[in-house]
């Protein structure tokens, strides 16, 4: 992060946030010194690698510097959450946010789920840090949510609900696009295989609802 941006998220001036990062250097050298190093080698058109292979080349080009630095954290990262995702195949996972992997599971096994993809997660960090282990947490009141409720980041609610709200208004959008066309298909007395898929997946759904999932974050 540069002098701008963290002037702008902390609402203070350029001057202010250069000075906290100048603070920051000095009170971590090791990490400024290892920072140099990789803008020395991008600078030399040397492969910037990550720990599962995973490289970068600089292409000679002005403004790359920031890319090059962020690199072998979210590089490593990515190969992270790579390693848990193959470890982890069995447990109900249905995406990812940012960093963090979301599950979903009954109500009677979700803690036990959690727990399971932690201790993936620690085991990951380890294998891949050379025995380094980062947190993998989760705390149960804030980030399980129980059927009929859904899940909101906290980034999400301080925003107002925006991309929630844009994202409900597609689905009924779509929904009502689609009620529009059975009423066709309806006015024309049409029958077939689509009619009896769609009442299949219309049960399914309903099924789905009714089954009392739980989604946590990890």
């Amino acid at each position: 992060m540069g002098a701008d941006t963290l002037a702008r998220n902390l609402g203070i001036s350029r001057s202010q946030a250069q000075r906290i990062l100048d603070q920051m250097s000095a009170r971590y050298s090791v990490l400024s010194a290892w920072l140099e190093r990789i803008l020395i080698k991008a600078a030399h058109l040397v492969p910037i690698t990550c720990t599962l292979g995973w490289s970068l080349t600089a292409s000679g080009q002005p403004g790359e510097e920031r890319t090059f630095l962020n690199f072998p954290m979210q590089g490593n990262e990515s190969e992270l959450l790579r390693l848990v995702f193959a470890r982890a195949g069995d447990l109900p996972i249905i995406g990812c946010a940012h960093d963090s992997f979301i599950l979903e599971d009954h109500v009677d096994r979700i803690e036990q789920t959690v727990w399971e993809m932690q201790k993936i997660m620690r085991a990951a960090s380890r294998d891949l840090l050379g025995g380094f282990e980062l947190r993998a947490g989760c705390k149960p009141d804030q980030d399980i949510t129980y059927f009929p409720n859904h899940f909101v980041d906290k980034r999400e609610r301080e925003d107002g609900m925006r991309h929630w709200d844009w994202l409900m208004r597609l689905i009924e959008e779509a929904e009502n696009e689609r009620a529009g066309e059975r009423s066709g298909d309806s006015g024309r007395n049409v029958e077939g295989p689509k009619a009896g898929l769609r009442e299949t997946a219309g049960t399914d759904n309903e099924a789905r609802a009714e089954s009392a999932q739980t989604e946590a974050r990890i």
